[in-house]
């Protein structure tokens, strides 16, 4: 059970809390291949990173139930988009001997 007040004895509200950072992760890499092709690689990297940021901030600012959750779908957004794009910006910084191995545990 969480030891937030507001939660005790609402399983369906931290159900709700979790899930929707999942849900909005899998409804925005749908998305994001879409935005990757039509803007480009950076701006939809930098786009992505704006949002997450943006739904942290939410998140740490919130002062009850609605303002964590739309921050948690929010996060959830800059999250779906990056796998798109994650593994070419990951592959740029490793050497080209790491290349093969660390592509396949991604």
């Amino acid at each position: 059970m969480s030891s937030f007040p507001c939660f005790r004895g609402k399983t369906s509200v931290v159900d709700l809390q979790v899930s929707a950072t999942i849900g909005a992760a899998a409804v925005f890499a749908v998305v994001a291949g879409y935005v990757n092709d039509w803007w480009g690689r950076k701006p939809a990297v930098l786009t992505a990173s704006f949002v997450f940021t943006t739904g942290a901030v939410l998140m740490g600012v919130a002062l009850n139930r609605e303002m964590l959750l739309a921050g948690r779908i929010i996060v959830g957004m800059g999250i779906g988009e990056w796998p798109e794009r994650a593994r070419p910006i990951r592959v740029l910084f490793h050497h080209m001997d790491a290349k093969s191995s660390v592509q396949k545990f991604f």
